[in-house]
């Protein structure tokens, strides 16, 4: 029997281990379907995606890589970008929590509920690790690995750039997922 228990608690650390999520951060409120995102790839549980600290994003969105898990959408205080709690969501839902550019970054739990969440602080914080462009139902990703294409379009947006031309430069250079 102790044998077993042991087995299935190691399966269960293992799935949480491998639990990843996406977040998105959409500056525009068209309900996170096209355009402009940053993005936090393969997350792991408990860590705050943040945004700059002079950036502020008007939806978000996350995906879990498996079944679960709760999403939150950060307002900053004091110079931390995950401080405030502004909304709780469901992994594949999008948020828009007033129509206005006030989320400053996002974090994800294993909770099943949203209501079973506790307001504890990230473990970790990191920055957006992709930019992504969304148009007509397809979806092109940069991702920081390509370090030249990736500090291009960070420097894009960090100097006001029409988010079209980045469009553009993310479908020439990027990957289409």
């Amino acid at each position: 029997m102790l044998s077993h228990t042991l087995i299935s608690l190691l399966g269960l650390a293992a799935t949480a281990l491998s639990q990843t999520a996406n977040i998105n951060f959409y500056d525009t409120d068209d309900i996170c379907r096209s355009g402009l995102f940053a993005s936090c790839t393969n997350l792991p549980p408990n860590s705050c995606c943040a945004l700059a600290s002079n950036q502020l994003a008007t939806c978000m969105d996350f995906a879990t890589t498996t079944p679960g898990g709760i999403g939150t959408a950060f307002s900053s205080q004091g110079g931390n970008q995950c401080a405030v709690v502004l909304e709780r969501l469901s992994s594949g839902v999008c948020v828009c929590p007033n129509g206005f550019p006030v989320i400053s970054g996002g974090s994800w739990n294993t909770s099943a509920s949203r209501r079973s969440m506790d307001d504890k602080p990230c473990e970790t914080t990191i920055q957006p690790n992709a930019f992504g462009w969304t148009e007509n139902e397809s979806t092109w990703m940069v991702y920081n690995e390509d370090e030249a294409t990736y500090t291009n379009v960070a420097d894009a947006v960090a100097n006001g750039t029409a988010k079209t031309d980045i469009g553009k430069f993310i479908r020439e250079h990027g990957q289409q997922v």
